[in-house]
């Protein structure tokens, strides 16, 4: 199930295969509870079924605080597994009627990183962008998104495609939210296809109401000149759907 995760896949038997294997995996069958958390972790980024009470049973704070105690069995990739998780149960599944993460819990302290490679391709794009979207007033980088992982750049724009002044009041106004996709975020042997954890941070972008632009590291080279990189971004922008019926709420 994390493999398939990992890769953002799911396999054409899976109507035939996840009823037999899922009601036998159980936490008493699970070695720890890290791996349980991987289990309900991979359930949402594969859509599967009624998430309900997967969800339930690890976002309950007796689940949770054995993550926050400071554990060495813990680390930060657990801890934002529960926050993607809290933020699906808030965003992607209907009816949801269980707890949430509480807001003061330590589980929000952990700081948010990138690789090297990482942050050069997003310095790129916030390079080559101050030429689209004014940096003053328009726009964010490196943004907190709550969800779990970084939002590169984050803007708005009206219906036709001009940059919004972030504090301005009109119903108008899109938010879009850009994803650089680097080598570790996308699958190997296929175009651009990105793995779970790129896809299930644009499917919790998209279920806030922004408009994701991605930018894999495969279109957008660190080593392209600045006219040919802004031109990409231009046509990226001008790709979106903006309506004015579809504007920030």
């Amino acid at each position: 199930m994390l493999t398939l995760a990992r890769v953002n896949y799911t396999p054409s038997i899976a109507e035939e295969l996840f009823p037999k294997v899922v009601p036998n995996l159980t936490p008493a069958e699970l070695a720890n509870s890290s791996l349980w958390l991987d289990l309900v972790w991979s359930y949402v980024v594969l859509g599967l079924g009624d998430l309900n009470q997967y969800v339930q049973s690890v976002l309950n704070s007796k689940f949770v605080e054995q993550f926050s105690e400071g554990s060495e069995t813990h680390g930060v990739g657990d801890k934002l597994k529960l926050i993607n998780i809290n933020a699906a149960a808030r965003h992607l599944i209907p009816n949801y009627e269980g707890p949430f993460l509480d807001p003061k819990s330590p589980i929000w302290d952990i700081p948010l990183s990138r690789s090297r490679d990482k942050q050069a391709l997003v310095s790129v794009l916030t390079d080559s962008l101050v030429n689209l979207v004014p940096a003053q007033t328009h726009l964010k980088t490196n943004v907190d998104s709550r969800l779990g992982f970084f939002v590169d750049a984050e803007f708005l724009l009206d219906s036709r495609k001009n940059p919004i002044a972030l504090n301005k009041e009109t119903k108008d106004a899109h938010k879009v939210a850009i994803l650089t996709l680097d080598y570790h975020d996308l699958c190997r042997g296929t175009h651009n296809y990105p793995n779970g954890i790129a896809s299930l941070s644009q499917r919790l972008l998209e279920a806030t109401g922004y408009h994701v632009i991605t930018v894999p590291h495969t279109e957008f080279h660190r080593n392209d000149k600045l006219v040919s990189r802004v031109k990409y971004l231009e046509s990226k922008m001008k790709q979106l759907n903006l309506t004015p019926e579809s504007g920030r709420k």
